[in-house]
């Protein structure tokens, strides 16, 4: 059995920093300029992975493979990385998403729905995405214990090609949400002082007043 790990209490937010593309090798330049490409302006998450230009090129081609419509359509696998994200409490990943959400279509009643479980009742959802959804929180809760009758619900709506596009949509969104967190990467300056849709409790309480014209539009500035 291992031992808990000694903690001193101090759980003061620790950071890496970003390489900026004036200090960045030709290899880290080449997916920063895909990343800012699809998300017209360069993340910090992408900055993080300036550190290992190798992974750092791995990682977006998957992401930019799952951001496209594929065995899935784009609209369902962002709702599915909005609920898995939101359902983690992260912030910088929900003002992200959120914004990306509205960006390719998906209303601003939509995406305040997919909050705890308003999905189930909500005239915006179909029964196939309100299956995937209670799927995703199966998948964030417990991925051992996933009950047959929720297998049974997705293999009604989705071919497996489809299920497996979608674990692998949510779980490697969430392993995203963790490594940023874990390195303390920080919300863009852009994004500071939107009003979110979404409530900060991912259970589904503490609304905020919000409106869809706070928010920042990644299509609106292109960064250099």
């Amino acid at each position: 059995m291992v031992d808990d790990i000694e903690t001193t209490g101090d759980f003061r937010q620790m950071t890496i920093s970003y390489v900026e593309r004036r200090d960045a090798s030709a290899d880290t330049i080449s997916f920063y300029e895909r990343s800012q490409d699809r998300f017209y302006m360069l993340l910090n998450l992408f900055k993080v992975m300036g550190h290992t230009p190798e992974l750092g090129k791995t990682m977006t081609d998957l992401i930019l493979a799952l951001l496209k419509n594929g065995a899935l359509d784009l609209q369902t696998k962002e709702l599915l990385i909005l609920k898995a994200v939101h359902q983690k409490g992260c912030k910088f990943s929900v003002a992200h998403h959120e914004t990306y959400a509205l960006d390719i279509g998906i209303s601003e009643e939509k995406i305040e729905d997919i909050a705890g479980y308003r999905y189930r009742s909500s005239p915006y959802f179909t029964e196939a995405e309100k299956a995937l959804l209670d799927f995703v929180i199966q998948v964030g809760t417990n991925v051992h214990q996933i009950e047959n009758t929720i297998w049974d619900r997705i293999r009604e709506y989705f071919s497996e090609s489809q299920i497996v596009e979608a674990v692998l949509t949510v779980t490697v969104f969430s392993a995203l949400s963790d490594f940023g967190g874990a390195l303390g990467v920080s919300l863009e300056p852009v994004f500071e002082g939107m009003a979110p849709i979404l409530p900060r409790d991912p259970h589904g309480n503490d609304y905020v007043e919000n409106s869809v014209d706070k928010h920042y539009t990644l299509k609106l500035v292109k960064a250099t």
